[in-house]
């Protein structure tokens, strides 16, 4: 038993219907101000175009429940949306990256050709001038007459 200057840990007790109506109407205006936040943040982020009513939560107009029931289904397509762009996004950087390397491949493989055709020119050229050079050599020691 409690003192008469003793307080107890506990909340008081509501003992009237007017207390509950009194709690109840105060978490009404909670959920509307959230409902009314959260309603501008899907406004701003284009899931409604006009606010929901404030009694949509609480067995309101149909109308307002439909539009919030849109709005959530907006957001799931979005994600998945956001998710489908995410997994794009990652085969382009790796097809990206793979161009750029088969792009350094070829240029090397061009050049490597271009020097090997050059190097077979030069051959080439070397190996006229020693049939050449073998060609004037045997005329001249006919000449001699060797």
């Amino acid at each position: 038993m409690l003192q008469p200057k003793q307080q107890s840990n506990h909340p008081p007790q509501a003992s009237s219907s007017s207390a509950l109506h009194h709690n109840e109407a105060a978490r009404h205006d909670t959920h509307s101000k959230e409902l009314a936040q959260l309603s501008t943040q899907l406004i701003s982020a284009g899931f409604l175009r006009q606010p929901l009513p404030p009694d949509t939560l609480n067995g309101g107009p149909l109308e307002g429940q439909k539009y919030l029931i849109k709005a959530i289904w907006s957001m799931i397509a979005s994600c998945s949306e956001m998710l489908i762009r995410e997994g794009l996004l990652a085969k382009q950087r790796d097809l990206s990256y793979e161009h750029t390397r088969l792009e350094v491949f070829l240029e090397r493989a061009e050049k490597e050709k271009l020097e090997a055709q050059q190097e077979a020119t030069a051959s080439t050229n070397r190996a006229k001038l020693s049939i050449e050079m073998s060609s004037c050599q045997i005329i001249s020691i006919e000449n001699l007459g060797w």
